[in-house]
């Protein structure tokens, strides 16, 4: 869910995007403008374009003209391309640079101007790789640093110009770690 520029609700569902007007009270639904009309996430960048997640793909659309005008799709013979499906969490950070956290396949990061994909995943045989392939939220802090909760790897710090995440993770015996790994 998030609200644009106008004052419109933008609201993902597993039926299409639907987008409510407070003053009139209705909604309108988009859903021919999406490869998938089951909507996991919708993210309002500074440019005013919404970028909303589907269980396939990621979409780059126009409120205003109700286009889509950019679309990536997971396609497992090209490693540039987006990874995963069930896009739970996108962000845009201070750079430009898109992020988006998948359901068990970690994030794929979209640089500004470029068409290629990075990918961040969880590597049990590194401790500096994300803590869990499950992303469930992406934030940038005031001072620039990138935070990634996960649902059992508790939270990550990236570090953007190592390439490393530190963890954060539930300890019984430390009251001043974090409440639980399940974010």
């Amino acid at each position: 869910i998030t609200e644009d520029a106008d004052g419109m609700i933008w609201i993902g569902t597993e039926n299409g995007l639907n987008r409510f007007d407070k003053n009139t009270g209705t909604f309108t639904r988009y859903q021919a403008s999406f490869a998938d009309n089951d909507i996991w996430s919708v993210y309002r960048d500074s440019e005013q374009m919404l970028w909303v997640g589907t269980a396939t793909g990621l979409h780059k659309f126009d409120p205003r003209s109700g286009i889509v005008l950019e679309q990536y799709v997971s396609d497992d013979s090209d490693p540039g391309s987006l990874h995963g499906r069930y896009l739970a969490s996108i962000f845009v950070d201070s750079d430009g640079d898109l992020w988006v956290g998948t359901n068990k396949t970690g994030i794929s990061r979209l640089t500004k101007g470029r068409k290629r994909f990075v990918h961040y995943r969880h590597d049990p045989d590194d401790d500096s790789s994300l803590s869990d392939d499950t992303v469930q939220a992406i934030m940038e802090d005031p001072d620039g640093l990138l935070w990634v909760t996960t649902f059992n790897g508790g939270l990550n710090l990236f570090d953007k110009t190592t390439g490393k995440f530190t963890h954060y993770r539930h300890s019984p015996d430390d009251p001043d770690s974090v409440a639980s790994d399940y974010l």
